[in-house]
């Protein structure tokens, strides 16, 4: 009896040997020898009763809470896992945050391996009955452990999306049985805490009980013994009760303050151990879980990071209310929203009425998880614009509920560019399909073809063009034709050659075959486009009117056109062409219309076809003929543009009218490509010319500090240069100085390209002075090539009026090229002037190595030189002389060259005594 109540984990040598009842018995003795037998049974009682709760607390110390203990721990550690392995899968890139998580994850596998172990031992040693719950952890854990394991390696194997999102749904199941399982066991451990609390009320209860009943018997005998009995026995028992109390509500610092040394004094001891050992325990698994929700916040806040600054919109759906709970900041800005405006929204609230159907539908598949993307759907922002998004969605379940987790990436831009694209490759398409004639594009590397129209397949469905035209299986060898294909690869240029084709019954057919090269950046023709007009019928009907003998010979044979008479009653006559023209398959169904009736009800300036072709009649009528543009209609519905030529004349004494028809579709659509393709080049001039012109500025202020440099360096003014120095130094200054002159060339030629006239300003000057001066400046020049200069001015007084800076230019650039294009052993140059009339000549001869006759219209071209060696043995840019010609014409003036191949060159120009104001100067 009065044994010492032990902590769990601890032991005691000495426990149950009793404690020492001596004292009791002694006072019972002497106070109370005629009541022995009572004090006795009342002491039984009490110290029964004391043993029972020692006991009941002995159980609660080394069974009870340490289960609850280890359950705690393996809750904890399921929890630093969980945390751990859905941070791992949503973190991005972070390596060293992914190792820690590695890390974080190992080890709380590792306190719930302890943990477990722990229950386990417990519930084998203590609770045998429980072994269900242990078991149902046990596979529980073992499942988290191994989906867990599993989808960290399907993250490292950077596995596809739905891998991952399977596995995860996997995880989330395995994480919802794993907590159930560990909560279902803390729920059975607690209701045996709370009986076993309850019993320990209950035999407290039952001991006060007795102790009052033999309290009441004392005091039958003895009102003093049973006050005496009362007093040393039932205060105690009263506190310990309520200590007991206090502690099943929770107050672990409720203690006993018995200072005795008997067995009250024992149980008081053992009762303020064990609520000791059981606030440790419950300040620890404070503790804990203190520890434990401040990761979870890192996590959380880390969490929330990566969720704010991603570049998708996220959101997160309630499945059952279709309402938002929350959304990052992308997702408000795609929807235009501030604050907390999305958590007021659902999902009718974020598209148009028509697709709400559809939406709902993606979104129930998707919180089932039978699909994860739905594509191109239109979303509704806050102002009522509309953006296209893709929405990837999966369903997450938080505290038992399922949510749906949705990320809008908006391809709005994208489908843009898409349909954009689309319409331009269903426009060509179009554009190329609604030719009549057969449309190829050939590879001219094996004449493979590459793309053909409609009419073009129906010509047969063979991958060469020979094989398609000729029905052959090898090329054609100009067996009595030329091949257009062979042509354009050899001149470069596009060709039109009448060629013999094959139908697809074998026939052979008149065709008139245009050819165009494609060429790739290296300038190398590697495809042909080819169309073909089938003119058999126009053969045809040529030999036919070459053969007959009516009164139509000449105007069939004179025109393929159609070509058809016409009276006060109509059409009365026509030829084939006009049949196949407009789809007719006999004149006499042709006669029986009228003109308004091969046409659209409207012309394209909105007057109606029988109004302005009676119009078109009579003024034809009046004035003899009438030419104009028309749109006329087939009989199978398709309008195509027209030239016609009504002409009046008298047949058999009565006015009829010829009216002579050409379709022009293919002349109109030709004049089409002809006005986007100048569109195109004129764009692409006008970004070339601001290019060069910024180009020019920006390359003339540092030059302009290198010119000063290397000029203030030949002064010697900072000091005296070597030999190798001053040759440098030479080198420099002269390259710079040809630099500049191709930067001024450059910016001329952009004004001159971009349609500005250069400006002139107008100046009388002396033209001997300044032919001197440009001498001067090219004498040494001219000197170091062994050139000798000459000059012959014959006027007087020798004033003309022009741009002197421009005269100079141009001079300069002819004479600089006479010396330029020297022999090697140098040789003359001579610069000359006349007065012609009112004009003055000048003249700039030379012994060098000429210009070949067939290079002497390309002289004044832009960016050309005569020979491809030229520039990479003399320089230049092949600018220069088209500068010249621009200068020269804007004062009035012509120029023009004479030359003899290996004997020499003379460039002449001429400019006007008074120059004209033709420069804007």
């Amino acid at each position: 009896m009065g044994c010492r109540m032990l902590l769990p984990g601890q032991k005691d040598a000495h426990a149950c040997k009793g404690g020492n009842p001596l004292n009791i018995r002694q006072k019972l003795v002497l106070g109370f020898l005629t009541v022995s037998l009572l004090v006795i049974f009342v002491a039984y009682s009490g110290i029964d009763a004391v043993d029972s709760i020692h006991n009941a607390y002995t159980a609660e110390g080394e069974q009870t809470l340490p289960v609850i203990s280890a359950l705690t721990d393996m809750k904890i550690a399921g929890i630093q896992v969980i945390a751990a392995t859905h941070e791992y899968i949503h973190l991005q890139g972070n390596e060293n945050s992914l190792l820690l998580l590695e890390k974080e994850h190992q080890e709380g596998w590792e306190s719930y391996g302890e943990a477990f172990g722990r229950y386990e031992l417990l519930v084998n040693r203590f609770f045998p009955d429980e072994k269900d719950y242990l078991e149902k952890i046990r596979i529980a854990g073992q499942k988290l452990n191994k989906i867990s394991f599993e989808l960290i390696d399907l993250k490292k194997q950077d596995a596809p999306e739905t891998a991952l999102t399977q596995k995860h749904t996997e995880f989330e199941e395995a994480q919802t049985n794993f907590q159930k399982a560990v909560d279902d066991a803390l729920a059975a451990e607690e209701n045996e805490f709370a009986k076993r609390t309850e019993t320990v009320g209950i035999t407290i209860d039952n001991t006060r009980k007795t102790i009052i009943f033999a309290s009441l018997l004392t005091v039958i005998i003895s009102v003093l013994i049973g006050i005496y009995i009362s007093y040393k026995f039932t205060k105690p028992v009263l506190q310990i009760k309520d200590a007991a109390v206090e502690l099943g509500k929770g107050n672990l610092s409720t203690r006993v303050n018995i200072d005795s040394g008997d067995e009250f004094g024992i149980l008081s001891g053992a009762f303020n151990v064990m609520a000791s050992e059981l606030k440790q325990y419950h300040d620890h698994l404070d503790d804990l879980v203190t520890e434990r929700t401040f990761q979870l916040v890192e996590s959380e806040e880390m969490f929330k990071s990566i969720f704010d600054n991603a570049l998708d919109g996220i959101i997160l759906a309630d499945t059952g209310t279709k309402k938002f709970l929350m959304g990052n900041k992308k997702m408000c800005e795609m929807l235009g929203l501030g604050g907390d405006e999305l958590k007021n929204l659902g999902i009718s609230d974020l598209h148009l009425e028509k697709d709400l159907p559809y939406v709902l539908e993606q979104f129930e598949k998707q919180a089932r998880g039978e699909t994860d993307v739905a594509k191109d759907i239109p979303v509704k922002r806050k102002d009522g614009s509309i953006f296209y998004a893709d929405i990837k969605s999966g369903p997450v379940i938080i505290g038992g509920r399922t949510y749906l987790t949705g990320i809008f990436r908006d391809i709005t831009e994208r489908r843009q560019n898409e349909n954009q694209l689309k319409s331009q490759n269903e426009f060509i398409k179009l554009v190329i399909d609604s030719l009549s004639h057969p449309f190829y594009v050939i590879n001219v590397n094996d004449y493979t073809i590459a793309m053909a129209n409609a009419a073009g397949s129906a010509m047969g469905e063979d991958a060469t063009c020979y094989a398609v035209s000729h029905k052959k299986t090898t090329p054609c060898e100009n067996e009595g034709h030329p091949c257009p294909l062979e042509d354009v690869k050899r001149t470069r240029k596009p060709v039109r050659v009448e060629h013999v084709h094959h139908d697809r019954d074998g026939n052979p057919r008149n065709v008139e075959v245009y050819c165009y090269p494609i060429f790739d950046p290296k300038g190398n023709v590697v495809q042909v486009i080819e169309y073909s007009l089938d003119i058999t019928e126009r053969r045809q009907a040529e030999e036919a009117l070459r053969q007959s003998e009516d009164k139509y010979h000449t105007l069939y044979d004179s025109s393929s056109d159609a070509i058809m008479l016409l009276d006060e009653k109509g059409f009365f006559n026509c030829n084939n062409a006009t049949l196949r023209m407009f789809g007719f398959s006999k004149k006499e169904d042709f006669t029986k219309v009228h003109p308004s009736q091969v046409s659209p009800p409207y012309q394209p300036d909105g007057t109606d076809s029988l109004t302005a072709a009676n119009e078109r009649i009579a003024q034809a009528l009046r004035t003899g003929t009438n030419h104009f543009e028309w749109v006329h209609r087939r009989q199978d519905g398709e309008d195509f543009p027209a030239d016609v030529l009504l002409t009046s004349f008298n047949l058999k004494g009565k006015q009829v009218l010829q009216a002579t028809v050409r379709d022009i579709t293919e002349l109109k659509r030709a004049e089409g490509e002809l006005r986007a393709a100048r569109d195109e080049a004129l764009r692409a001039s006008a970004v070339k010319s601001d290019f060069l012109m910024k180009m020019s500025h920006e390359l003339r202020t540092p030059l302009n500090a290198v010119m000063g440099f290397s000029e203030l360096l030949k002064t010697k003014e900072l000091g005296e240069l070597n030999e190798k120095q001053e040759k440098y130094v030479e080198n420099i200054h002269t390259s710079g100085k040809h630099l500049l002159s191709i930067i001024s060339d450059m910016l001329d030629l952009v004004k001159v390209e971009s349609g500005e006239k250069l400006p002139l300003n107008i100046e009388s000057f002396n033209v001997q002075e300044t032919m001197d001066e440009i001498l001067r400046f090219a004498d040494e020049k001219a000197e170091q090539k062994n050139i000798t200069l000459k000059k012959d001015i014959d006027m007087e007084p020798g004033i003309i009026s022009a741009d002197k800076l421009r005269f100079k230019q141009v001079l300069m650039n002819l004479l600089g090229n006479a010396i330029k294009f020297s022999k090697p052993e140098g040789g003359t140059v001579t610069i000359t002037a006349r007065k012609i009339d009112d004009m003055v000549q000048f003249s700039i001869s030379d012994t060098g190595i000429g210009i070949k006759e067939e290079d002497m219209g390309k002289l004044f071209s832009l960016f050309h030189q005569v020979d491809s060696g030229t520039s990479r043995k003399y320089g230049g840019t092949g600018i220069g002389l088209s500068i010249c010609k621009q200068i020269v014409e804007l004062h009035g003036g012509k120029i023009w060259a004479e030359s003899t191949y290996g004997e020499g060159s003379t460039f002449t120009f001429t400019l006007p005594l008074k120059a004209k104001m033709e420069g804007g100067g």
